[in-house]
C-alpha cells in the first residue's frame, strides 16, 4: 500500500467497510449550547480522509467550557444521552474538562470549521447575548461558505432572534418536538450521508486515496492525468527523471489508482475527476509538461504534445505557433491526422480570434496543407480562399502568395489542371510584384511540371527559370526538388544517362547550392 501523508488515513478496504456503519461524532458545550458533529478532514463536501476510531467516520469536535441555565443544560444533557445511545460518538465538554483545560480560541475555530461535519446551535435568549457563543456562531458561518451542503443545523429553544441566521434556514423547534424526536432527526441526517457515500462508494474511496498520497506520488499522478495522451512508463522516465517511476507506478497500481493493461498508464474516471478537482495540481502538472516539452518542439511527436498542453493552459497563440512550425513545412505521414485535428481546433472561432494576425495567416496555410495531405482537397481550397481574403485584409504578402500556390496544389488533387494553372500563374505574378524569389521559384517549378505532358520544351524553360530563382533565394530544398524534376524531364526525352546524373545531384545537392544550375 502507498505510504500515506496522514496518520488518520486507512486503507481502501477499511474505508469501504467504514461506509457501511452509521457513525458520527457530535459535541456539545455547556456555555454555548451548541452541538457539533465531526466531519471528514481535508474536504468541504465529500469524504477525503477518515479516522477509523470506535467504528466512526468522523473526528470529534468540541466547544468552549462555559456554564448555562439549568433548563437549557438539561435539554443538552438529554440530547447528548440520546445520541450516544444511538451509536454516535459524542463529545460532551462536561466529560472532557481535562481536554479543554488551557485551550485557546484557535482550537475552537478549528472545531467549528475543519473538524466539524455539522454544528447544531441551541438558540435561546442566553445564547444570542453571549460574546463567546457569537464567536462560535460566526466561525461556523464562515465555514458554511466552504460547504456545498447544509452545515449549521439550528435548534430553537425560544423565540430569541440570532443575528446572522437567515430566516430562510429551516430550524427545529424544541417546543414542538421532544428530545427523542430531535435526536432521531439528526440520526436520519447522518444515515442520509451514509447512503450518499454508499451510492458513490467507489468514487469516494478513490478520492480518499488521492488526497492522502505523499506529495511526490500526487505530483506523479498529476503528470499522468495531465498527459496529452496515455503514455508508457518509459516515456515518463525519460522526460521526468527526478521521479522513481517504477516504484511509484507499482504503488499507485496497488492502490487501484493507475492501470496499464496495454502498457500505457491510465487513470480510472473517478481518479481522474479527483485529480482534476484540484485546480492548483492541474496547473502545476500542465506547466511541468510545457516546460519539459518546450526544448523538444522541433520533433513531430513532442511538438504535438506541447501544443495540446498549451491549449489546456489557454495559451492559444503559442500553441498555434508550435503546431504551425511543424505542420507548415513537413510531411507528417501518420501524424498528419493528429495535426489536422489540432489545427482544426485552433481554427475554431473561439481560439482563432485570440491569435495574432501573423499566426492566423500561418495557421490557415498549415491547415490547408494538412487537408491536402489527407486527400481532402476541396476543403483545402476553401481554407486557402479564406487565407487569401484574410491576408489581403491584413496586407500580408506572404499569405497571399501561399494561398495561391497551395490552392494550385489542391486543384491538382481534385484533377482540375486548368484551375491549378490559373493559380500558379497568379502566384508567379504576385511573386514578381513582391520580389519573392522563393515563391517565384516554386510556383514556376509547379507550372513546369503541369506543362510536361503537353509542352516539354516550355516545361524545361520554366524549370530553368525556376532554378535560377531558387538559387537566388538560397532555397536548397527547392533546388534539390528541381534536380529531381530535371531528371524526370530527361527521362521523358529518353536521355537516361542525363536523368541519372540529375537524380544523383538531388541526393548530393552541394553543387546546386552553389547556384550551378546547368550541368550536374
Amino acid at each position: 500500500m502507498p505510504r500515506w501523508r496522514s496518520a488518520t488515513s486507512i486503507s481502501t478496504n477499511s474505508a469501504r467497510r467504514a461506509h457501511s456503519a452509521l457513525s458520527s461524532r457530535v459535541c456539545w458545550s455547556g456555555s454555548s449550547r451548541t452541538l457539533s458533529s465531526g466531519r471528514w478532514a481535508n474536504c468541504a463536501s465529500s469524504l477525503a480522509s477518515v479516522r477509523h476510531h470506535n467504528n466512526s467516520l468522523h473526528r470529534l469536535a468540541n466547544e468552549a467550557n462555559r456554564r448555562q441555565p439549568k433548563q437549557d443544560g438539561e435539554f443538552a444533557e438529554s440530547l447528548f444521552r440520546k445520541l450516544t445511545r444511538s451509536g454516535l460518538d459524542v463529545f460532551y465538554d462536561a466529560h472532557r474538562q481535562a481536554t479543554l483545560w488551557g485551550k485557546d480560541s484557535r482550537e475552537f475555530e478549528r472545531i467549528y470549521s475543519s473538524q466539524a461535519r455539522f454544528v447544531i446551535p441551541l438558540i435561546s435568549k442566553d445564547y444570542v447575548h453571549k460574546d463567546w457563543t457569537q464567536f462560535e456562531f460566526e466561525t461556523a458561518k464562515r465555514e458554511q461558505k466552504n460547504r456545498r451542503s447544509e452545515f449549521i443545523l439550528p435548534v430553537r429553544l425560544d423565540d430569541s432572534r440570532l443575528l446572522g441566521l437567515s430566516d430562510q434556514v429551516v430550524t427545529i423547534d424544541a417546543r414542538q418536538y421532544s428530545v427523542a424526536q430531535i435526536a432521531k432527526f439528526f440520526i436520519e441526517k447522518c444515515r442520509s450521508i451514509r447512503r450518499r457515500a454508499a451510492q458513490n462508494g467507489r468514487r469516494t474511496v478513490r478520492k480518499i486515496s488521492v488526497d492522502l498520497l505523499t506529495p511526490q506520488a500526487r505530483h506523479a499522478l498529476g503528470l499522468i492525468a495531465a498527459a496529452a495522451v496515455p503514455l508508457p512508463v518509459e516515456y515518463f522516465e525519460k522526460l521526468f527523471q527526478k521521479y522513481n517511476w517504477r516504484r511509484l507506478v507499482k504503488m499507485l497500481r496497488r492502490a487501484g489508482l493507475v492501470h496499464s493493461n496495454d502498457q500505457l498508464l491510465r487513470l480510472s474516471e473517478p481518479v481522474s475527476k479527483a485529480v482534476r478537482a484540484d485546480p492548483e495540481e492541474v496547473r502545476r502538472s500542465t506547466e511541468a509538461w510545457i516546460e519539459r516539452l518546450r526544448p523538444l518542439r522541433s520533433h513531430i511527436d513532442t511538438a504535438a504534445f506541447l501544443s495540446l498542453h498549451l491549449l489546456t493552459a489557454l495559451r492559444f497563440d503559442e500553441a498555434a505557433r508550435v503546431a504551425v512550425d511543424i505542420a507548415q513545412y513537413t510531411s507528417l505521414g501518420s501524424w498528419n491526422r493528429i495535426y489536422l485535428l489540432l489545427l482544426s481546433r485552433l481554427a475554431c472561432h473561439s481560439a482563432f480570434s485570440k491569435l495574432s494576425r501573423g499566426t492566423q495567416v500561418q495557421l490557415l496555410n498549415s491547415l490547408g496543407i494538412r487537408l491536402c495531405e489527407a486527400g481532402r482537397h476541396r476543403e483545402a481550397l476553401q481554407r486557402f480562399a479564406q487565407l487569401n481574403r484574410l491576408s489581403r485584409t491584413f496586407g500580408n504578402s506572404w499569405g497571399i502568395g501561399q494561398s495561391l500556390i497551395n490552392a494550385g496544389v489542391a486543384a491538382i488533387g481534385l484533377g482540375d489542371r486548368a484551375k491549378a494553372e490559373k493559380f500558379y500563374i497568379s502566384a508567379i505574378a504576385h511573386a514578381k510584384r513582391s520580389r519573392d524569389q522563393m515563391l517565384l521559384g516554386r510556383a514556376l517549378s509547379n507550372l513546369a511540371q503541369l506543362y510536361e505532358s503537353r509542352d516539354l520544351g516550355r516545361a524545361e524553360s520554366l524549370l530553368e527559370e525556376s532554378l535560377k530563382a531558387k538559387a537566388a533565394a538560397r532555397d536548397l530544398q527547392g533546388l534539390a526538388v528541381g534536380s529531381a524534376v530535371r531528371g524526370g524531364f530527361a527521362v521523358a526525352r529518353g536521355d537516361f544517362a542525363l536523368a541519372a546524373r540529375w537524380y544523383r545531384s538531388r541526393l548530393v545537392p552541394q553543387r546546386a547550392w552553389g547556384c550551378d544550375t546547368s550541368t550536374p
